[in-house]
């Protein structure tokens, strides 16, 4: 078992990948490198086994990793906000890119690769069944505290339903959006456009209503056009 010395602080000033380090029990000053410290930060947390200290210093790992991919999308890309899927599960990740002053828009809920420990099947996805039960709320609700906690500025709650997706929004102040199973019990909404207007093939002869069917109104438009192309009418447009 690893631990500090009882009475030591950690007292240091860091730059780049370096930081001094002064021991207030000896009076001596050390040049450490930056895992040498992340290892002093999670002890002073408390004692750690190797495999603790193992699992942290791959935390760390991944959150440089997300920071500097993060940081890539909004130099390269534009991007004013990052999306974290399954933020839940890496609250260290929304932490580490907030402390950065990168926004970050957490994705939570019940997904294909989440909703198995909800007890709701693959198959289940995109349907009534998918939605969060009263069983599943007080889960979902402590993830939504977790990631309102670690700093994110917005919430996306998949496939919510009305009973965990009201018992979330009344718990935190962040604002929280939703698309599969959202509805008016939420902040607000997600929706594809290419959903919301009928666009791609299947909606040819979906019986879902939609702001509008697109896809319809093409190939209607296209039979027309192909029409008076054969019958040698002068096309329109």
């Amino acid at each position: 078992m690893w631990r500090v010395t009882p009475g030591q602080q950690l007292r240091h000033a860091e730059w780049d990948d370096e930081a001094v380090v002064f021991n207030n029990l000896s009076g001596d000053t050390h040049l450490l490198g930056a895992d040498a410290l992340h290892l002093l930060r999670t002890l002073q947390a408390g004692p750690a086994d190797a495999a603790a200290l193992a699992a942290a210093f791959e935390d760390e790992a991944g959150s440089a990793a997300a920071l500097a991919a993060a940081r890539r999308l909004m130099r390269e890309g534009g991007a004013d906000m990052i999306k974290i899927d399954a933020a839940a599960e890496f609250p260290q990740v929304v932490r580490t890119l907030v402390d950065a002053g990168i926004p970050v828009f957490a994705q939570f809920g019940l997904t294909p690769q989440t909703a198995s420990k909800y007890g709701i099947p693959y198959s289940a996805q995109n349907s009534p069944a998918a939605q969060a039960s009263a069983e599943a709320a007080e889960k979902l609700v402590e993830e939504a505290k977790l990631l309102e906690a670690a700093g994110a500025c917005l919430l996306d709650f998949t496939n919510s339903g009305p009973i965990a997706g009201a018992a979330v929004v009344a718990a935190v102040k962040t604002p929280v959006l939703g698309g599969f199973a959202g509805g008016p019990w939420l902040d607000g909404r997600v929706r594809l456009a290419h959903t919301a207007i009928g666009y791609g093939e299947k909606w040819l002869d979906a019986t879902t209503e939609t702001y509008a069917n697109t896809a319809k109104a093409a190939l209607d438009a296209f039979a027309a056009l192909i029409a008076d192309a054969r019958a040698g009418r002068q096309i329109k447009g």
